[in-house]
């Protein structure tokens, strides 16, 4: 069975005139404006087009690092005076902290306790 050619070899292909735009944006699975997007994006930065804009930086949605202290910092005072598990924990706290956070990830920052 033969392999797909990777998004480069098909840009490649489509620039080089071997292949046409909507043959290249059917075998990348795009719509014809976004394969024309991607096609400038390549000329423009070349492979790095497939890497992720954010490699190596925080996430536009991360929540503070002061705050995230904050909150381990509160959640060891209730472990040494109430006990408990962090879900009772979130439970009790949950409404009172400055800003919204899921358990999932109040328990991914607790766990490193």
């Amino acid at each position: 069975m033969e392999s797909l050619p990777s998004r480069i070899e098909t840009i490649e292909d489509f620039l080089s005139g071997e292949v046409p735009a909507g043959l290249a944006a059917e075998r990348l699975g795009l719509h014809r404006v976004s394969f024309w997007r991607l096609v400038k994006r390549y000329r423009n930065r070349g492979a790095d087009i497939l890497r992720h804009g954010l490699t190596g930086r925080r996430s536009n949605r991360a929540l503070p690092e002061n705050f995230r202290q904050s909150v381990c910092e509160a959640y060891r005072a209730h472990r040494e005076s109430v006990g408990g598990s962090v879900r009772s924990f979130y439970r009790s706290r949950k409404d009172t902290l400055l800003q919204d956070v899921s358990y999932v990830t109040v328990l991914t920052w607790v766990r490193e306790i």
